[in-house]
């Protein structure tokens, strides 16, 4: 059975087998930059590469690239619903995680697993966007101060050729600073 996608740039990729050389930032642009937040259950378009690229902009300087590549996987196996991820339980997280751990290999992220301060980041970001974006949702009150203060003050989703490119724009700033 065939367990390959075709991707935008043309390279087929292996969902059971995933490898570095089938990993392009341009690809994982392009496909968060056309998946939809939150099922697509938002009042307006809203890309997961646009949430990703705020989550950089949130994070600590150390953890930024990491911030922009949380959600590099769902370039690969697109942005499921948490009760479904749920529902679905192991063989969804197996996938998503062999793919995360080539992304990791692949831009060489330090840590080997997402810092306390992007997944803390996503979530609280997560809860301003269900508030301006779907309906009003109280917030998690174990969120730390701190992390609530970078949120921005409001959202203006963008189209997804620009969220593509200033995601790419993080992505080049990002990798410029790393090295």
């Amino acid at each position: 059975m065939d367990h390959c996608i075709l991707l935008q740039s043309g390279i087929r990729f292996d969902l059971e087998n995933p490898t570095v050389d089938m990993i392009c930032i341009e690809d994982i642009a392009h496909a968060l930059g056309n998946i939809c937040r939150f099922t697509g259950h938002t009042d307006r378009f809203y890309s997961v590469a646009q949430h990703s690229y705020i989550v950089a902009k949130m994070v600590p300087d150390p953890f930024k690239i990491w911030g922009l590549l949380h959600d590099a996987a769902e370039a690969y196996i697109t942005d499921m619903n948490a009760p479904l991820k749920n529902l679905i339980g192991e063989p969804y997280r197996l996938v998503e995680q062999s793919i995360m751990k080539v992304i990791i290999e692949k831009f060489n992220l330090v840590p080997k697993h997402e810092p306390s301060a992007v997944y803390l980041s996503d979530r609280a970001l997560g809860y301003l966007e269900l508030n301006q974006l779907i309906a009003p949702h109280p917030t998690d009150p174990t969120i730390p101060d701190y992390i609530m203060r970078a949120l921005p003050r409001r959202i203006e989703p963008t189209k997804p050729k620009l969220a593509q490119e200033m995601f790419l724009f993080w992505y080049k700033i990002l990798s410029e600073e790393s090295q």
